[in-house]
Protein backbone atom coordinates (compact mmCIF):
# COMPACT_ATOMS: atom_id res chain seq x y z
CA UNK A 1 0.00 0.00 0.00
CA UNK A 2 2.90 2.57 0.70
CA UNK A 3 4.80 1.42 -2.46
CA UNK A 4 1.82 2.20 -4.30
CA UNK A 5 0.47 5.57 -3.04
CA UNK A 6 4.88 6.38 -2.79
CA UNK A 7 4.02 5.57 -6.95
CA UNK A 8 1.19 7.42 -7.37
CA UNK A 9 1.80 10.57 -5.68
CA UNK A 10 5.10 11.13 -7.30
CA UNK A 11 3.19 10.45 -10.40
CA UNK A 12 0.90 12.95 -10.17
CA UNK A 13 3.26 15.55 -8.60
CA UNK A 14 5.92 15.19 -11.84
CA UNK A 15 4.10 13.67 -14.59
CA UNK A 16 5.57 17.04 -17.23
CA UNK A 17 8.65 16.38 -16.03
CA UNK A 18 8.64 12.04 -16.85
CA UNK A 19 7.37 13.05 -19.81
CA UNK A 20 9.49 15.86 -21.25
CA UNK A 21 12.79 13.53 -19.30
CA UNK A 22 11.57 11.11 -21.60
CA UNK A 23 10.68 13.52 -24.77
CA UNK A 24 14.18 14.92 -24.72
CA UNK A 25 16.44 11.23 -24.33
CA UNK A 26 15.34 11.00 -27.60
CA UNK A 27 18.58 11.72 -29.33
CA UNK A 28 18.27 12.59 -33.33
CA UNK A 29 20.72 14.68 -35.60
CA UNK A 30 18.29 18.27 -35.17
CA UNK A 31 17.13 17.66 -31.49
CA UNK A 32 20.48 17.50 -29.10
CA UNK A 33 19.99 17.39 -25.07
CA UNK A 34 22.61 19.90 -23.66
CA UNK A 35 24.29 18.90 -20.41
CA UNK A 36 22.55 21.23 -18.13
CA UNK A 37 19.23 19.88 -19.20
CA UNK A 38 20.66 16.43 -18.65
CA UNK A 39 22.22 17.62 -15.30
CA UNK A 40 18.93 19.09 -13.99
CA UNK A 41 16.52 16.00 -15.17
CA UNK A 42 18.72 13.33 -13.39
CA UNK A 43 19.60 15.39 -10.05
CA UNK A 44 15.40 15.44 -10.34
CA UNK A 45 14.79 11.62 -11.22
CA UNK A 46 17.73 10.95 -8.25
CA UNK A 47 15.71 13.26 -5.58
CA UNK A 48 12.20 11.61 -6.66
CA UNK A 49 14.07 7.90 -6.12
CA UNK A 50 15.08 9.44 -2.96
CA UNK A 51 12.05 10.32 -1.03
CA UNK A 52 10.40 7.45 -2.21
CA UNK A 53 12.77 5.31 -0.71
CA UNK A 54 12.34 7.88 2.50
CA UNK A 55 8.82 7.30 2.70
CA UNK A 56 9.00 3.67 1.81
CA UNK A 57 11.82 3.26 4.97
CA UNK A 58 9.48 5.48 7.29
CA UNK A 59 6.35 3.54 6.96
CA UNK A 60 7.31 -0.21 6.18
CA UNK A 61 10.67 -0.37 8.66
CA UNK A 62 8.38 0.41 11.83
CA UNK A 63 5.75 -2.04 10.74
CA UNK A 64 8.19 -5.09 10.71
CA UNK A 65 9.66 -4.23 13.52
CA UNK A 66 6.88 -4.32 15.26
CA UNK A 67 5.47 -7.80 13.91
CA UNK A 68 8.84 -9.50 14.06
CA UNK A 69 8.68 -8.42 18.11
CA UNK A 70 5.41 -9.12 18.75
CA UNK A 71 5.35 -13.01 16.87
CA UNK A 72 6.27 -15.54 19.11
CA UNK A 73 6.90 -18.43 16.40
CA UNK A 74 9.41 -18.39 13.57
CA UNK A 75 6.80 -19.39 11.68
CA UNK A 76 4.38 -16.50 12.72
CA UNK A 77 7.18 -13.95 11.71
CA UNK A 78 7.55 -15.14 8.72
CA UNK A 79 3.86 -14.38 8.27
CA UNK A 80 2.96 -11.14 10.01
CA UNK A 81 6.20 -9.87 8.27
CA UNK A 82 5.18 -10.32 5.01
CA UNK A 83 1.38 -8.89 5.69
CA UNK A 84 3.25 -5.83 7.63
CA UNK A 85 5.32 -5.25 4.36
CA UNK A 86 2.45 -5.58 1.86
CA UNK A 87 0.25 -3.48 4.38
CA UNK A 88 2.45 -1.77 6.85
CA UNK A 89 -0.33 1.21 7.42
CA UNK A 90 -3.52 -1.39 8.41
CA UNK A 91 -0.96 -3.51 10.42
CA UNK A 92 0.74 -0.34 12.70
CA UNK A 93 -2.96 0.51 12.82
CA UNK A 94 -3.97 -2.78 13.64
CA UNK A 95 -1.86 -2.74 16.44
CA UNK A 96 -2.44 0.50 17.90
CA UNK A 97 -6.12 -0.08 18.25
CA UNK A 98 -5.03 -3.47 19.59
CA UNK A 99 -2.22 -2.56 22.22
CA UNK A 100 -3.63 0.78 23.38
CA UNK A 101 -6.90 1.29 22.47
CA UNK A 102 -8.29 -1.96 23.59
CA UNK A 103 -5.30 -2.33 26.15
CA UNK A 104 -4.61 -6.03 25.60
CA UNK A 105 -2.43 -7.47 28.16
CA UNK A 106 -1.35 -10.88 25.82
CA UNK A 107 -0.27 -8.67 22.79
CA UNK A 108 3.22 -8.12 22.37
CA UNK A 109 4.55 -7.24 25.65
CA UNK A 110 7.15 -4.88 25.07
Amino acid sequence: MTLVSALLATKLTSNSTIENFKDSMILDNKNEVSRNDYNKMVTNSSVNFILICVIILVNIVPALLIAYHCSKTTTEKVITMIIALLFSDFYIFYFAIRKYFYQDKKFCNM
